[in-house]
């Protein structure tokens, strides 16, 4: 059956995201000031589980919009987000770049094989979400009318989407106390994990032929 903790990228990139996690929580390594110390390393761990899997990119935007926010200084901002560039560039870019001139695409063959338009992902997948939710409504599939392998991939994608959503709808009470609170720094952390899946969502909804 498939799942989304089977082989391949998953044990790198759930190790990874593990150590992010843990360094965020355990050790409150965005619970200051932003400095270009730590943009670098949250940069570097970020790059890592984007070369462990390629679409984890968008972690970039609610992470660094978090540093830019706490910078203390506009030179603190400069600094911070020249490191926060500087590290992804080298270390994806330099993968992309090996990957062009070793295989002539920079993307992997998978990945090329499901990117699509926008209209065309959202009919394709808008189509596959009623009819895997309802398949006797399948007009092209003569097959039993059951839930299968997909309905499962697509409840993987929207359980969590639909959670983040609530989260970040109902996050302006939480984040009303200092960040000098543990809780409310908890909370903001779980506000940027929600905004990547919201974001990464939309990605493959509108953008990635899931059904191929």
């Amino acid at each position: 059956q498939w799942t989304f903790v089977n082989g391949m990228e998953s044990p790198v990139s759930i190790f990874l995201f593990g150590t992010l996690a843990w360094l965020l929580v355990n050790r409150g390594l965005l619970a200051g000031a932003t400095t270009p110390s730590i943009a670098a390393r949250v940069a570097f761990l970020l790059s890592l589980l984007t070369l462990s899997r390629l679409d984890d990119v968008f972690l970039f935007l609610p992470f660094g919009v978090w540093l830019a926010l706490r910078a203390p200084t506009r030179s603190v901002l400069i600094r911070a987000g020249a490191a926060g560039i500087v590290v992804p560039l080298l270390l994806v870019g330099g993968y992309l770049l090996f990957n062009l001139s070793y295989a002539g695409a920079a993307l992997p063959s998978s990945g090329s094989e499901k990117a699509g338009g926008l209209i065309d992902g959202l009919l394709r997948n808008g189509y596959g979400v009623i009819t895997t939710l309802f398949p006797t409504l399948d007009v092209r599939d003569p097959a039993p009318a059951v839930w299968a392998d997909e309905t499962w991939r697509l409840a993987q994608m929207l359980v969590p989407a639909t959670a983040a959503l609530f989260w970040l709808m109902t996050a302006g009470r939480r984040l009303s106390r200092s960040f000098t609170d543990e809780t409310a720094y908890h909370h903001a952390l779980l506000c940027c994990f929600s905004a990547y899946v919201l974001i990464k969502t939309a990605y493959n909804f509108f953008l990635v032929g899931l059904w191929h």
